[in-house]
């Protein structure tokens, strides 16, 4: 072994260059492979950090009628499924908090969840210092209690057992420190979206939230019993949702709740993309084995004399082949290190790129489990590349070798492997060409589609009002109708509006009932609570009729504005003037006007019918008013300006999440553009590594043919005549490859098409233009050293001969 690896040193150093190249082309493919491998592991196939990880679902609740999503879950409904079920060990919801901490006088911005106090339970963590909630510390007007992250209780406190039951005064009450959380606890927003929680408290609810159905607020965790299945569960959640339904059609028509894994939950909407890109890296490393493989048969041809003698001296055939699988194993171990340094660089790349809310980011490692993906990799690589020569040495009669080494041909097997190399690779790079081009042009699709409404200049944010200060709609109307007042005085502000929620930002459901319809008639549609300020800081445009005013008042009769959708899907003549109503006891809302349709889902959701609600009419709705929108020129300094504003009217009230519409947009759309624009480097990646795996077969060729060649042009060949021989023995086998990888691209796009927008799994721009690309391209790469031939000087080309 020691003299095969020291040969094997020796007659890869004898050719610096191709080995520098088939050792990069690996180590392209390894590092491409390894550093994809560690996103698919770390985001798609490492477990969860908690105990029993497989048994922890998210419950969400949806529309049944419509098939969509309400995500959270009403409190009501949730105490519902605590006790009208028993596939669950415990069932927690929790909602986002934020609040101004002062430690010691030293204040500062905290991001916090509100917690039901089985919640820590139910994931299976406790404090490590302290304790968890106790019953009792979630009802209104019971004192201040919080669990503080290790981060924070370290940043803080030095991590000072002595800290506990230190008060603390958060948004200007005092809360009392009962725990701190283990150093290696991440809650389930740090793992889902990279935001790392700061601190626990109760969530404390009023009577009327916690009484309301409709107001979908706690995003809730559950534990299954020990061998309950997630479809048993969904079976029970089915028949308690039905019985709700019946209960309470007002707010629960056609509302279900289900079940997924929470590992599902998290990075389910990625698995797709990521097992795509890791198909793509894939056949990037089989296309750079190819590669490699193509230098080594070249070389075992060249060697073939050499061989044959030695064979004839009494050499056997497997010590031989031996040596030829050695040399093949050892360029794989250099391009495997070479891989894995490359590796930890692009991981480090790509995590910087990536969507700050990508789940498990910080989870992304090249750990041991990938350094060994690598190790088989590069193993595989070798058996692959390696087989060729080595079967050539095996096959070979010594006389057949040194006759045809003598005349320098390169005979029919050696032409024939040349081909199907060739059209392998095309064929494989023709993949994730057409899978690069089928996400570019959906992007492109999605870019063009208008949302019917501005984002540019749309300042938005979050003011989740405390129930203490705000316990009913009025009070909370009563704050934002001030934040109006008082913004529109600010310089450069246009135009102002609130709402429950703002488009990108949720929404909320309910069924409805028109006039002249049977009892029993309801249809579900998406409603919003308004100020009358949203259309214009929205800018939708007002198609008929009026928006809402001051006269819209709480005594006045009840309004609504409806979009174009609604009116196309609902109404019949004109729809001024209609009527329906929420339920057979609430009054009827009269349509005064209807404006455009917007997608407040983002670019690639449908248009779905649309009904507003006036703020002002607070007995019409059961939502919250949460979200705030200034239209200005200058959205950075009326941002510094808003959270004074908003301290004006009560000091201690928090401004969160506060960005312009856009950026919330590209935030929206920043994981398909990521995914999007790995692929297409892959897919140029894979396309150059078979560019330079053609140039360099025909090359060979060339060069291996170089006294036929000779000899036709001393006979009278033309040099055009020997350039179309090359050029066209090189397209014939790329041509083929084509066919073949545009057949199984078909496949290819359509388990892809939950990534598109706009475009078919057919699309013939698509499927018509990645290949001619690609065969312009194979022509330009097999030009050069086609030129090279026509260049042959008969008589060198017979004097070597």
């Amino acid at each position: 072994m020691i003299s095969d690896l020291r040969l094997a040193s020796r007659s890869l150093g004898k050719r610096p260059v191709s080995t520098a190249l088939g050792a990069l082309a690996l180590a392209l493919g390894i590092g491409a492979n390894a550093v994809i491998f560690s996103f698919v592991e770390g985001i798609v196939l490492r477990p969860l950090p908690y105990p029993e990880p497989d048994r922890l679902v998210s419950l969400q609740e949806s529309s049944g009628l419509r098939s969509t999503s309400l995500g959270a879950v009403a409190p009501r409904d949730l105490e519902d499924f605590k006790t009208l079920t028993s596939t669950f060990s415990g069932l927690a919801g929790s909602e986002r908090d934020g609040k101004n901490v002062s430690f010691a006088g030293s204040p500062e911005r905290l991001t916090g969840l509100s917690i039901e106090p089985g919640y820590l339970d139910v994931l299976g963590v406790r404090p490590s210092l302290g304790r968890a909630f106790v019953a009792g510390e979630d009802r209104a007007g019971s004192d201040g209690v919080v669990i503080l992250s290790d981060r924070i209780f370290k940043r803080r406190f030095d991590g000072n057992p002595a800290a506990l039951a230190t008060t603390l005064l958060m948004d200007g009450r005092p809360f009392r420190i009962v725990g701190v959380m283990p150093e290696s606890f991440r809650s389930l927003d740090d793992v889902a979206a990279s935001t790392p929680v700061d601190y626990f408290i109760p969530e404390v609810l009023s009577d009327d939230v916690k009484q309301n159905r409709g107001e979908h607020i706690l995003d809730v965790v559950g534990r299954l019993q020990p061998g309950v299945t997630m479809a048993q569960a969904n079976t029970a959640l089915a028949q308690v949702s039905a019985r709700i339904s019946s209960a309470d059609p007002e707010t629960n028509r056609d509302v279900r709740a289900s079940v997924q894994s929470q590992q599902e939950a998290i990075s389910g909407s990625l698995k797709t993309p990521m097992l795509l890109l890791f198909g793509a890296s894939a056949l990037i490393f089989l296309i750079a084995s190819m590669n490699v493989a193509t230098l080594l048969a070249a070389r075992a041809v060249e060697e073939s004399k050499d061989v044959a003698v030695r064979v004839a001296l009494g050499a056997s055939r497997a010590r031989v082949v031996r040596e030829s699988l050695t040399r093949s194993l050892l360029l794989a171990s250099v391009g495997c290190a070479l891989g894995l340094l490359l590796a930890v660089w692009l991981k480090g790349v790509l995590i910087a790129i990536a969507p700050a809310r990508t789940p498990r980011l910080e989870e992304i490692s090249i750990n041991a489990g990938v350094i060994a993906m690598a190790c088989v990799l590069s193993m595989m690589g070798a058996a692959l590349f390696g087989v060729l020569p080595a079967l050539a040495v095996s096959r070979s009669k010594a006389t057949d070798a040194l006759r045809s080494a003598s005349r320098g041909a390169t005979g029919r097997r050696s032409s024939r492997s040349r081909s199907v190399l060739v059209a392998l690779e095309i064929g494989l790079a023709v993949l994730p060409l057409v899978g690069a081009t089928l996400l570019v042009r959906s992007l492109a699709s999605l870019r063009g589609v208008s949302l019917g409404f501005d984002t540019d200049r749309v300042l938005v944010a979050n003011l989740p009002l405390p129930n203490g200060r705000y316990p009913n709609a009025d009070a909370r109307l009563a704050f934002f109708e001030t934040l109006a007042e008082r913004t529109r005085a600010l310089p450069g502000v246009e135009a102002v509006g609130f709402a429950n929620r703002f488009p990108l930002r949720g929404g909320w459901t309910s069924g409805i009932q028109f006039e002249g319809e049977a009892a029993d008639a309801f249809h579900d549609v998406p409603f919003q609570a308004v100020g009358g300020g949203y259309f214009p800081s929205l800018g939708i445009a007002l198609e008929r009729g009026r928006v809402f005013g001051p006269d819209d008042a709480k005594t006045a009769p009840p309004v609504a504005v409806v979009s174009e959708a609604f009116v196309r899907a609902h109404l019949h003549g004109d729809p001024l003037g209609q009527r329906f109503r929420r339920s057979p006891d609430r009054p009827w809302i009269t349509i005064v006007g209807v404006v455009a349709d917007t997608r407040r889902d983002g670019k690639a959701a449908t248009i779905a019918p649309q009904a507003y609600l006036s703020a002002r009419q607070t007995d019409l709705y059961p939502v919250r008013l949460a979200d705030f929108a200034v239209r200005t020129s200058h959205p950075a300094s009326v941002a510094k300006a808003l959270q004074d504003v908003v301290w004006s009217i009560d000091a201690e009230q928090p401004l969160m999440n506060v960005r312009t519409l856009s950026e919330t947009m590209d935030g929206a759309m920043a994981p398909r553009r990521f995914q999007t624009l790995l692929l297409a480097l892959f897919a140029g990646l894979a396309l150059l590594l078979a560019l330079v795996g053609v140039y360099a077969v025909v090359g060979i060729a060339v060069a291996q043919r170089r006294q036929e060649i000779g000899v036709r042009m001393a006979l009278g060949a033309r040099a055009s005549s020997i350039l179309q021989m090359v050029v066209r023995q090189s397209l014939a086998p790329a041509i083929a490859g084509m066919l073949v990888g545009v057949i199984a691209a078909f496949g290819l796009a359509r388990a892809m098409s939950g990534l598109l927008f706009g475009i078919s799994v057919t699309d013939p721009a698509t499927f018509l233009g990645a290949p001619v690309i690609l065969l312009l391209a194979v022509l330009l790469a097999s030009l050069s050293p086609a030129l090279r031939a026509t260049r042959v000087e008969p008589t060198a080309a017979l004097r070597d001969e």
